[in-house]
């Protein structure tokens, strides 16, 4: 009888602790992430929910103080990256991003179907300088014709690049647009369709 307690208060101990493998977390607590549709995050903590599957290791993610309140979210540790939270870019960054639309690799030809797998899986990225090299690619398009595909590309993108290029450089989602645009626009062939999707930022 005593035996059987003392094996279940050891089971109760070990499960009590249950450590975090610290090589399995790359953010800690306190860091900041950014999310292209959600903004500004911070790491509350990494603890254990098991519904979450596996062995339940997430992260606590909350609204960064500085704005206004959202949703928590609770995000698995291998999963946070494809759920679209990132370290935001840094200021130096945010205008390399802009300056890549002036003068970003050069374009091989290539047929639509092979734009549109490239763009597809960019997109799976959600990262900014996916979302740039997305832009990129589209704005360099010959044709006002989009698949369904890229007009949901486009969307995000510009959604998303604009929230953060505004963030991090401290300017309205307005004024983010219209420096993308206008660097865009240094571009003789800059595609009609991103144009108009920028211009309609508001």
């Amino acid at each position: 009888m005593n035996q059987a307690k003392e094996k279940s208060h050891r089971k109760e101990k070990v499960r009590r602790k249950d450590p975090v493998s610290p090589e399995r977390v790359e953010f800690k607590e306190g860091t900041l992430l950014f999310h292209s549709a959600h903004g500004p995050f911070r790491v509350k903590g990494v603890l254990r929910k098991p519904e979450l599957g596996g062995d339940g290791l997430c992260y606590w993610l909350e609204p960064d103080r500085r704005q206004r309140l959202g949703t928590r979210f609770f995000i698995a540790v291998n999963q946070i990256q494809e759920a679209g939270f990132h370290l935001p870019v840094s200021e130096d960054e945010a205008e390399k991003l802009l300056e890549y639309f002036r003068n970003g690799d050069e374009l091989r030809p290539g047929t639509s179907k092979e734009r549109i797998k490239e763009i597809c899986s960019l997109l799976q990225e959600n990262t900014p300088w996916a979302f740039t090299r997305i832009l990129f690619v589209l704005s360099h398009s010959n044709t006002n014709e989009q698949s369904r595909e890229e007009r949901e590309a486009l969307q995000r993108s510009v959604q998303g690049l604009t929230a953060e290029l505004a963030y991090v450089l401290k300017i309205p989602v307005k004024s983010a647009a219209l420096r993308m645009r206008k660097s865009i626009g240094f571009s003789a062939h800059a595609n009609q369709k991103v144009r108009e999707a920028l211009e309609r930022v508001s």
